[in-house]
């Protein structure tokens, strides 16, 4: 194993262990448990910047499993679902150069998620259940909150580059794929 490989597996496994730390804290804070889940995706996009997509996939994966054995909790589950590989899907949406597309795309690819875990909740809760006739206000407010949260993950991956990276060890001069 030469020198870059194990420093990318060394990396890959502290961004891992951060992601499930912040995921540890949504499931003891349930009021930040989304919260906590979508700063755990920032581990998958400093990931993706540091050693391309591929181990971001693999911090992604080993995240979303410790999270959902370990702790099953909306936040893993969100993560696990949704927020966790959304960085890397972001870097090949925003390739697309028509930004009302562009935003059609990422509406969609959450529109799927949303859809999905709308039948999950429908399937395993009853008819009556609480959370359906909630689902059906809060996916509005879910939307307003994906475009922040999209907006965020842009502003901070462009501060990680800019003032955050240079100041890391072999910071300057790296390649990265955002």
């Amino acid at each position: 194993m030469n020198r870059t490989h194990a420093r990318k597996v060394a990396l890959s496994g502290l961004l891992t262990a951060v992601a499930a730390v912040f995921l540890l804290i949504g499931s003891f804070l349930e009021l930040f448990d989304i919260s906590m889940a979508a700063l755990a995706s920032l581990a998958v996009m400093i990931a993706l910047v540091e050693m391309g997509k591929g181990w971001a996939a693999g911090v992604y994966a080993a995240s979303s499993l410790i999270s959902l054995l370990i702790l099953p909790t909306a936040a893993g589950v969100v993560f696990a679902g949704f927020i966790g590989y959304y960085p890397i899907l972001k870097v090949w949406l925003d390739r697309i150069r028509n930004k009302i597309l562009q935003y059609l795309a990422k509406l969609g690819a959450f529109g799927v998620f949303l859809g999905v875990t709308y039948l999950l909740l429908w399937k395993l809760a009853s008819p009556e259940s609480e959370w359906l006739t909630m689902a059906k206000w809060l996916i509005p407010i879910a939307v307003v909150t994906f475009v922040v949260f999209d907006f965020c993950l842009s502003k901070l991956a462009v501060f990680y580059l800019v003032r955050i990276r240079k100041h890391l060890p072999g910071g300057n001069g790296r390649n990265g794929s955002l």
